[in-house]
């Protein structure tokens, strides 16, 4: 698609899921501690925030306390999901010391990768995610300064799919929001057409 029309569908996207977002935002604010919560601002502006408590500090001269209970099972489902994560494994080809070799080799390769990557680091924050939204992403990216394929977590506020898509299925195409300086993005696409550039 043209960078406009995908500017408009990203749009769509956006305002489709505005209440995935709001309740993503409470869910967030409930593990971090914030419990009494009110609506602030109008229109797409509108956010959560921390109620202030009034003058007298107190509802009939007492203090109000939250005992946070989603704490405990919270951590507790991070840390299950944090030991369960893909592991690998490599088969020789035969039986020979030639094949059984090059299969430890390989076998060794893939747990540097994964160790100079972090991978573990990306699926422990998308294992946060998913506890409290439901929802996260991993992206492999290319990196042509080393060569090399990485991974890196994708929030599910940065994960968007088409307008009424439930499942990445059902979806034409999927799109990951990544925020950068405006004068990078034109040096890096300086070879590309008017049309992209003015998308910019």
């Amino acid at each position: 698609p043209t960078p406009g029309k995908m500017q408009k569908d990203l749009k769509s996207a956006e305002d489709d899921r505005a209440t995935d977002k709001r309740l993503w935002e409470i869910c967030l604010a409930f593990v971090e501690g914030q419990q009494d919560l009110g609506m602030v601002g109008g229109g797409s502006k509108r956010r959560f925030q921390q109620n202030r408590a009034s003058s007298d500090g107190a509802r009939g001269g007492r203090k109000q306390f939250t005992f946070n209970k989603l704490i405990t099972p919270y951590r507790l489902t991070i840390a299950k999901m944090s030991v369960v994560y893909p592991s690998w494994g490599v088969m020789p080809a035969s039986a020979s010391i030639e094949d059984i070799g090059k299969a430890m080799s390989s076998q060794e390769l893939l747990r540097y990768f994964w160790h100079a990557d972090m991978v573990e680091r990306d699926y422990n924050a998308c294992a946060e995610w998913l506890t409290c939204t439901g929802n996260a992403g991993i992206h492999l990216v290319y990196d042509p300064a080393d060569k090399r394929n990485h991974i890196e977590e994708v929030s599910p506020f940065n994960l968007m799919m088409e307008k009424g898509a439930v499942t990445q299925d059902q979806s034409a195409w999927t799109a990951v929001r990544d925020f950068h300086i405006r004068k990078d993005l034109l040096s890096a696409y300086e070879d590309e057409g008017p049309e992209t550039l003015k998308a910019i």
